[in-house]
C-alpha cells in the first residue's frame, strides 16, 4: 500500500528497543536521531529504508553501529547522513544508482560492492576525526565530491575510500571546498584506497620572477646567469631589471628603449625614441644655464592614462607606440644655457620602482 508522506521528525535523546524487528522508514523526509540509542535483533538491520531521508548524529563519536537495509522495488535513492556515527550498508540496492550521502567523523561500512553512479553527490566534512566509506567489495566511483571543515582541516592526505575488491575509477568531481588556500586532487596510486590530497596553494611569483620564467626559463642564477637583475645578456646596455621595467624583451636585441633622435622644428624640440610598446613614456625638460648646470625642476608632457596615443591641443604626442614622435615646446632661457630632456616611463610595473 501507499504509506502517507511524513516528514520533519526528531528523536532526540530516547532509547527504544524493538524486541523482534527492524525499524522502517518509509516515505518520510527531514528524519532526525540525534544522540539516540536504538536496539534491534542481531538477526536483523537496525532501520530498513524506503524513499527516506535520514540524518544520524552524536555530539561526540559513538561506537554503536548502525545498521541499515531497504527495498529497491519501484527504485529509490534513500538521502543519508551520519555525523559521529558507525554504519553499516547491508544492502546496497537501498542506495539506487545516485545516492545523495553526507558523513562526518564516521565510518559508512558497505558489505558488498558499491557502484557510485555520474549523479552521485557525496558530500563529506573532514578533520581531525577519520570519515569514509568502507567497501568490502568492489568500488565503481563517480560523481561529485563536496568538502566541509569540520575543524582542523588542513593540508595533509584524508582516506575517503577503502575497498576489498577492483576499483573502476570513473571519476570523481570535486566541487565545493572549504578554502581556496588549499589544492585538491583524488588519487587512487595506493591500491585499496581512494584519497584525498590536500596541499597547500602556491604563492603567486614575483612580477620580475614570471618575467624571469618567461624569457629565460629559469630563476635558478647558478644555472642560468643570464637571468640575474643586473645581467645584459645582449650587450643592450640595460641590466634585466631595467629591461623588466621598461616592458622590453630580455632575448630580442632589437627590443630597445632609446632615443633616436632630437631635431629643432621652428619652436619646437621634437624627439625620436624607440620603445617596447607595452608601457607609456612620457617627456620632460627642464631650463639650464651657460655652464651646462639644469634646474632638477622638470616640466612634464604626458598623456591622460585612459588614452594610448592621444593629440593635445598644443600639438604634443605621447603614446605606447614602438616608435613614438613627441614635439617639446623650446622653454626660455638665457643666452648659451644648456637645457635638460629626458624620456620617462609612467606604466612601470607594480612592485618596482620606474627608471
Amino acid at each position: 500500500r501507499t504509506e502517507m508522506l511524513v516528514s520533519n521528525v526528531t528523536l532526540y535523546d530516547v532509547n527504544i528497543t524493538a524486541p523482534s524487528n527492524t525499524f522502517a522508514i518509509f516515505n518520510a523526509q527531514g528524519i532526525q536521531i540525534i544522540d539516540s540509542q536504538l536496539t534491534t535483533p542481531t538477526s536483523t538491520n537496525t532501520f530498513t529504508l524506503y524513499n527516506a531521508q535520514v540524518t544520524v548524529s552524536n555530539s561526540t563519536p559513538n561506537a554503536a553501529l548502525v545498521t541499515l537495509g531497504g527495498s529497491a522495488m519501484p527504485p529509490t535513492n534513500n538521502i543519508m547522513a551520519f555525523f559521529n556515527a558507525q554504519a553499516d550498508i547491508t544492502d546496497t540496492n537501498m542506495l539506487g544508482p545516485d545516492p545523495f550521502l553526507t558523513l562526518g567523523g564516521s565510518t559508512l561500512t558497505v558489505s558488498s560492492d558499491l557502484n557510485l553512479g555520474g549523479a552521485s553527490t557525496l558530500n563529506f566534512t573532514l578533520g581531525a576525526n577519520p570519515t569514509e566509506i568502507a567497501v568490502t567489495g568492489s568500488l565503481i566511483l563517480n560523481g561529485t565530491l563536496n568538502i566541509a571543515d569540520a575543524g582542523g582541516f588542513t593540508a595533509v592526505t584524508y582516506t575517503i575510500f577503502t575497498y576489498g575488491g577492483a576499483l573502476t575509477y570513473n571519476g570523481l568531481t570535486i566541487g565545493a571546498t572549504p578554502t581556496t588556500n588549499f589544492t585538491y586532487a583524488i588519487s587512487t596510486n595506493i591500491p585499496g584506497q581512494v584519497n584525498l590530497v590536500v596541499t597547500s596553494a602556491a604563492p603567486p611569483l614575483d612580477p620580475f620572477a614570471s618575467w624571469q620564467l618567461q624569457y629565460f626559463n629559469c630563476t635558478n642564477l647558478a644555472t642560468c646567469p643570464q637571468a640575474a637583475a643586473n645581467a645584459d645578456p645582449y650587450g643592450k646596455g640595460m641590466s634585466n631589471t631595467n629591461q623588466f621595467l621598461t616592458g622590453l624583451n630580455p632575448t630580442n636585441p632589437a627590443s630597445l628603449f632609446e632615443v633616436i633622435s632630437t631635431a629643432r622644428n621652428t619652436t619646437d624640440v621634437v624627439i625620436v625614441w624607440k620603445t617596447a610598446g607595452l608601457r607609456t613614456n612620457t617627456v620632460q625638460a627642464t631650463t639650464g644655464n651657460a655652464n651646462g648646470s639644469y634646474s632638477t625642476n622638470y616640466r612634464g608632457h604626458q598623456c591622460p592614462d585612459h588614452h594610448p596615443w592621444h593629440r593635445r591641443r598644443n600639438n604634443q604626442l605621447c603614446g605606447q607606440r614602438r616608435r613614438n614622435q613627441h614635439p617639446l615646446p623650446l622653454l626660455p632661457r638665457a643666452p648659451g644655457a644648456v637645457g635638460k630632456v629626458k624620456v620617462l616611463q609612467i606604466g612601470h610595473a607594480p612592485g618596482r620602482s620606474p627608471l
